[in-house]
C-alpha cells in the first residue's frame, strides 16, 4: 500500500487494480478490537480505547495516532498489565501503543480527561464483572 506517502512508480500502477479503502467507523472499530483481542476486552473497553484513538486522529492526524490493530493492542495491555503494574508505568505503556512522541499529559489535554483512568476503570469493571459470574 502506498498510504498516499510516496509516489508510486508508472510501471507498478499498470499493473495494479487500485483499490482505495475508507478508514474503518467507530462500530467497526470497536468490532476489531473485540475480535481480536487475545485478552478479552469487552466492548466497554473497546468503546474507551476506540474513542480515545478516534479522538487524538482527528487532533493529531491519522499519520501518528494509532490504527485500529495498535488499538488492539493497547487493550490487551491493559487487560493484562493493569492489575500488576503501576499507573504511571502503564501509562507509558499505553502511550506508545496511542501515539508516538507524547507523554502521557499530552494526551490528557488533547483529549481533554483523564484517559488513563478511563482505561484502568474499565478494566477493573471487567475483571470484576467476571469474577462475579
Amino acid at each position: 500500500t502506498s498510504n498516499n506517502r510516496r509516489q508510486l512508480r508508472d510501471e507498478l500502477l499498470r499493473r495494479m487494480l487500485r483499490l482505495t479503502m475508507p478508514y474503518p467507523d467507530i462500530k467497526t472499530q470497536q468490532q476489531i478490537v473485540l475480535e481480536q483481542s487475545w485478552a478479552g476486552a469487552t466492548i466497554n473497553l473497546a468503546r474507551v480505547m476506540v474513542k480515545i484513538a478516534q479522538t487524538l486522529r482527528e487532533k493529531i492526524g491519522y499519520e501518528k495516532a494509532a490504527s485500529p490493530k495498535e488499538v488492539v493492542y493497547a487493550c490487551d495491555i491493559a487487560m493484562s498489565m493493569s492489575a500488576t503494574t503501576t499507573k504511571p508505568v502503564l501509562g507509558d505503556l499505553l502511550t506508545g501503543c496511542l501515539v508516538k512522541g507524547f507523554t502521557q499529559d499530552q494526551i490528557r489535554k488533547l483529549i481533554g480527561y483523564d484517559w488513563l483512568s478511563a482505561i484502568i476503570t474499565e478494566v477493573k469493571n471487567t475483571t470484576t464483572n467476571n469474577n462475579n459470574d
